[in-house]
């Protein structure tokens, strides 16, 4: 199964790499530089898997999640960082992301966890993200 993916992340060269590296994995790749940008990409159209690195100019890859979710209760969110802590880690998780990658990004780790969105895309629920639980 391939997965519509959106990457968003304003290095221009790790993103035509992770771009190039799903694509060869088959799945459907568009990309955006900015939080911004995924924003009006997202209001258009959906994706299985949203793919944000957390430092980004203008809105943060953080501040992105609700709005995706919002948008698209459906998509898996993956947060990847050169910047992680367990505190960042914890606050992505609350706003709805699956999973948090460490730059540099591994594209076998990456491969993973596009793997674990397709089964999860496989039988769908809402991210609810915990800060809606309580």
């Amino acid at each position: 199964m391939k997965a519509r993916i959106l990457v968003v992340e304003d290095d221009t060269r790790l993103r035509n790499l992770l771009v190039e590296a799903l694509t060869q994995e088959g799945h459907e790749l568009t990309s955006a530089e900015s939080a911004e940008a995924a924003v009006d990409i997202l209001k258009v159209e959906g994706f299985d898997v949203l793919l944000t690195d957390v430092n980004l100019p203008g809105k943060s890859g953080i501040e992105l999640l609700p709005i995706c979710l919002q948008l698209h209760p459906f998509t898996y969110m993956i947060v990847m960082t050169g910047y992680a802590s367990i505190d960042m880690a914890v606050e992505a998780m609350k706003l709805g992301a699956a999973d948090f990658l460490r730059k540099p990004i591994s594209l076998k780790d990456l491969s993973g966890a596009i793997q674990v969105a397709l089964k999860r895309i496989e039988t769908p629920e809402p991210l609810v993200p915990a800060t809606y639980l309580s």
